[in-house]
């Protein structure tokens, strides 16, 4: 079980010790990238906590330097990204030694059954690439993360999704 929840961990991190990477989009078409860079503008005009980075960048390529983030959050953005685990790879390579990826992430298993086969019908994502739990959990682990939590949920039995606190080892 995971205490705090992924979104109270976020909620939390407040010191200017501690950084904040949350994973918002990858290559997104240029209607959602322009909204995204408006979005960010806003962000950068509204927030002035010199520990907060709002950008819009591909996730598979980042601009950060090796090692620059103690923690990253994902709330349900990774399984829109077509080359998922290169996405992971750059994730990891952007964390500190001991730094933790926290995603909270919907995947093939949410699609799939009821009501999810009727979600896949009207929302767009790239489900030929998109990973299964058990797939997403053993790429995290293979490419050098611990995994210290895991939590399933599915509340109102309306959407299956996942959780999860992986420490690089």
């Amino acid at each position: 079980m995971i205490e705090p929840s992924p979104r109270q961990a976020a909620g939390n991190l407040h010191r200017k010790d501690e950084c904040l990477f949350s994973v918002r989009s990858l290559t997104p078409p240029q209607a959602a990238r322009n909204a995204l860079a408006i979005a960010v503008q806003i962000a950068q005009e509204t927030v002035h906590d010199e520990s907060t980075i709002d950008q819009v960048m591909d996730a598979s390529k980042l601009d950060f330097p090796n090692e620059s983030f103690n923690a990253i959050f994902d709330f349900g953005i990774i399984h829109h990204i077509p080359n998922w685990k290169n996405g992971i790879e750059e994730l990891k390579r952007v964390l500190k030694d001991g730094g933790e990826l926290i995603p909270e992430e919907l995947s093939l298993d949410t699609f799939s059954g009821f009501p999810g086969r009727l979600y896949r019908s009207l929302l767009s994502h790239p489900y030929e690439q998109m990973f299964s739990t058990e797939e997403f959990v053993q790429h995290i682990e293979n490419v050098g993360f611990g995994i210290n939590g895991f939590k399933k949920a599915n509340p109102f039995k309306m959407m299956q999704h996942f959780s999860l606190v992986a420490c690089v080892q």
